[in-house]
């Protein structure tokens, strides 16, 4: 098992709120910012819907269901694991578990970790939200995001994946002036070979920009202080 270094940084904690079903965080100054996955899921909601209609509600929840507790699993062996925690399999099922190893060699690739499941937030994009882990991969430091997958995707079907990380990354460099361009996905995919996706953040600037414009007005929470 390796073992990995922190340097931590230190960031607030940061309240959530769930609103009209949209999880909101409450920055220090008492404003309330969407999540940026609350935000990109605006993005998602036809196909979604088309999905479940394709194969009938009573499926598509149980998939969903399914996806979610191995999911949760998942991140949570890959959190203990890179806290340097043994029992970093506790609690897992058969598929979790095959998951985790799946990715293990991957992870090894991580150290000197910054940010571990902390909460950001940007004034200037007016959103939130916590990221997995901010560290250096193969020696060059990255936004880094654990994804799990029912089957294998393509770069061209993630740009919402990338768009999250260069959201993380903004948010991070107005929080502590820390410029970090690179992005990192690690993907374990059911019954498959893991996939790590790797890019600038620079490429998803205009994407982001995009979608803050196309749908933020609706979630914005009208509190400002």
């Amino acid at each position: 098992m390796k073992k990995f270094t922190h340097n931590y940084l230190s960031l607030p904690e940061l309240e959530t709120q769930e609103i009209n079903g949209k999880r909101y965080y409450i920055t220090p100054e008492g404003n309330y910012r969407p999540s940026i996955t609350t935000l990109l899921g605006q993005t998602s909601k036809e196909g979604m819907a088309s999905w479940r209609a394709s194969i009938g509600e009573e499926e598509a929840d149980k998939i969903s269901s399914y996806a979610c507790e191995v999911g949760t699993l998942f991140h949570e062996h890959v959190e203990k694991y890179l806290q340097n925690k043994e029992n970093y399999l506790d609690n897992c099922t058969p598929h979790s578990k095959y998951m985790f190893i799946g990715v293990q060699d991957k992870l090894d690739n991580i150290d000197n970790i910054l940010v571990q499941e902390s909460a950001l937030y940007s004034d200037v994009l007016r959103i939130a939200g916590r990221t997995d882990c901010i560290a250096e991969y193969e020696g060059e430091l990255s936004i880094i995001d654990f994804k799990t997958s029912r089957k294998e995707k393509k770069e061209e079907w993630i740009e919402n994946y990338f768009v999250q990380g260069t959201a993380y990354s903004l948010m991070l460099e107005e929080m502590t002036r820390i410029k970090v361009n690179n992005i990192t996905i690690i993907m374990s995919v059911y019954d498959s070979t893991p996939i790590v996706f790797k890019t600038k953040r620079n490429k998803h600037y205009k994407s982001l920009a995009d979608i803050i414009k196309k749908h933020l007005p609706d979630l914005e929470y009208k509190n400002e202080i």
